[in-house]
């Protein structure tokens, strides 16, 4: 499967970050979580998600950072393969939006969705501190 690259929204940086090695370890960050959660290891959610941790699942329904990792967790075990596309990413100071489309394959069939997940770096690493995701809809044509 050819892997698409991601698209970089470099913004005013006050922070000092250097957004180029920023910008390719939010995508080591993402790719690695994903890999440990079809590993079945659960630890990365459990590190990358703060404690402050506020979202909203593709069904509509809020989730604090325990709902989150109990969710990624029930998911994992039945995953089989996971894919992400249109992926973007634009920084704003210690802030990060990571946005895109995300393709969970079952044994029982697949749930598409895109996705905007806010990132905070602190004391020297990333942090997710908000997600939102919303189903998306299969064009009729």
């Amino acid at each position: 499967m050819k892997k698409k690259s991601a698209r970089r929204n470099v913004s005013l940086n006050p922070s000092g970050l250097d957004q180029e090695s920023e910008f390719t370890l939010l995508l080591q960050l993402e790719d690695a979580w994903v890999a440990d959660r079809l590993a079945g290891n659960s630890e990365s959610t459990t590190q990358l998600v703060d404690i402050e941790y506020q979202g909203g699942n593709s069904a509509g329904v809020s989730q604090t950072r325990a709902d989150f990792i109990k969710s990624a967790d029930s998911a994992a075990r039945a995953l089989v393969r996971h894919a992400q596309s249109d992926r973007a990413i634009k920084f704003r100071g210690n802030i990060a939006i990571s946005t895109g489309t995300a393709t969970l394959y079952f044994d029982t069939g697949e749930h598409t969705y895109r996705y905007l997940r806010v990132y905070d770096k602190a004391d020297g690493g990333w942090r997710l501190i908000a997600s939102q995701s919303t189903p998306k809809l299969m064009s009729s044509s």
